[in-house]
């Protein structure tokens, strides 16, 4: 049997309106099954619908550590990536949905999943529009000399339009930042505007934090910031406190700061 793995989205990341649900699902899993379409088993859990209770679904994609996911505001499942491909509500991958994080690793793990690590992709709504998505991904890449790394070393972002029931990806591995990243550690929060999203990724091995504003008019160009003391761990989790004022780096070092 396949090793269990979660697809989350937004797990910690704070939002203005309790009413939108927009981490109401969660996907686990995955096992094979001829019974299924894809040959693909996993579990789905709602968490509107206490006690909370997993039942099995098939899925369009396996899922590793750079999975994720996203439900509309009511807590309806919208869509998910695996980090290679991306799967509507009715696990079928969307139109122009495959070849995410493209290259050699692509290439190697897209069978069972790109595995990028947790935390490592993203999805948050456009604001001020009421069915497009933007999906952020980071890509790795494996280096062999002096010895064997695998490396974090773009931001990609996509673009999904969701105004159709299947969905459709419009724009695809755009780079955002080109740089070694820590190993995932991608997280969001809402601005104070209560429109705008923050968006905050940090160099490998650095006290240096990468700031991203998005808008309804796409990305302002990001900027480095530096805070905290320099920490050498190798993957770990970031989080922003329920009401966005503070920001928090764990791991073997870990490092916070304020805003």
């Amino acid at each position: 049997m396949k090793p269990l793995h979660i697809c989350t989205c937004l797990l910690l990341l704070p939002f203005a309106l309790a009413s939108q649900k927009f981490d109401n699902i969660w996907l686990y899993g995955y096992n094979t099954s001829s019974s299924t379409p894809t040959g693909i088993i996993g579990s789905i859990g709602d968490f509107s619908q206490p006690p909370l209770n997993f039942q099995p679904t098939p899925l369009g994609l396996r899922l590793a550590s750079s999975s994720t996911l996203i439900s509309d505001a009511p807590g309806n499942l919208l869509f998910y990536t695996n980090g290679c491909a991306i799967a509507n509500r009715h696990h079928e991958v969307m139109p122009n949905g495959q070849g995410l994080n493209p290259g050699p690793v692509h290439q190697a793990q897209c069978d069972f999943g790109y595995t990028a690590g947790p935390q490592s992709s993203l999805i948050l709504p456009l604001p001020q529009t009421d069915s497009v998505y933007v999906l952020l991904h980071k890509g790795i890449v494996y280096v062999n000399q002096p010895v064997f790394t695998v490396l974090t070393d773009k931001l990609y972002y996509s673009i999904i339009n969701m105004s159709t029931d299947a969905g459709m990806v419009v724009e695809k591995n755009q780079i955002l930042i080109q740089d070694t990243l820590s190993y995932g550690e991608l997280t969001a929060v809402k601005h104070a505007n209560g429109n705008d999203w923050w968006i905050i990724t940090t160099e490998r091995h650095s006290n240096r934090y990468y700031t991203i504003l998005l808008t309804a008019d796409g990305f302002e160009i990001p900027w480095l910031q530096q805070a905290g003391n320099v920490t050498t761990k190798y993957g770990g989790q970031a989080v922003f406190s329920p009401d966005g004022t503070k920001y928090i780096r764990y791991g073997p070092s870990p490092t916070a700061f304020y805003f």
